[in-house]
C-alpha cells in the first residue's frame, strides 16, 4: 500500500503502543497515564516515517496548518484555533494531509471530556480544509491508586 492510499489508523495503534512499553522501560513508570502525549505524539511520527516515508510535524501549530492549506486567517480564526496543536501533522510533498490527536484518559475522565474537546478540535480544521483526521485514544487505570 503506497502512502497516498492509505489508511494509518492501525500503524498509529501499533506505533503507541509499542511508544507506551519503551516509556515505561525507559522511566520506569508504574502506571501509563504517566507517559507524555508529546513522546507518543514523537515516536508515532518517527514510525510513520519510517514506514511510508512521510514527513511528519510533532505540536504542530493548528494556525500554520491552515495556512499551508491556503486557509485564511482572521480574528475569528485566531481566536478558536490560536492555542491549538495537532499531536501529529502528516505531510505530503510538504503539504499537510492528515492530523493525529491523541488523548491519555484515566477512570477520572469517565464522561470522555478529555476526548469530546479533541474531536471538537478536530472539526473546527477538518470543516475549514478538510484535512484527515486520527484520534488515538490511550485508556488507563487511575495513577497511584491501589
Amino acid at each position: 500500500m503506497t502512502s497516498e492510499n492509505a489508511d494509518y489508523s492501525q500503524s498509529i495503534a501499533n506505533y503507541g503502543a509499542a511508544a507506551v512499553k519503551k516509556y515505561r522501560d525507559i522511566s520506569g513508570i508504574r502506571n501509563d497515564n504517566e507517559i507524555p502525549e508529546i513522546f507518543l505524539g514523537g515516536q508515532i511520527a518517527i514510525g510513520l516515517h519510517d514506514e511510508f516515508r512521510l514527513q511528519c510535524h510533532v505540536e504542530r501549530p493548528y494556525l500554520t496548518i491552515l495556512k499551508e492549506l491556503g486557509g485564511r486567517i482572521d480574528d475569528e480564526v485566531i481566536s478558536s484555533m490560536g492555542s491549538l496543536r495537532s499531536d501529529v501533522a502528516l505531510y505530503r510533498e510538504g503539504r499537510p494531509f492528515a492530523l493525529v490527536e491523541l488523548k491519555i484518559c484515566d477512570e477520572r475522565d469517565a464522561r470522555g471530556g478529555k476526548v469530546l474537546a479533541d474531536l471538537e478540535k478536530m472539526r473546527r480544521l477538518s470543516v475549514r480544509t478538510q484535512i484527515d483526521t486520527y484520534l488515538g485514544i490511550l485508556l488507563t487505570d487511575i495513577d497511584g491508586e491501589e
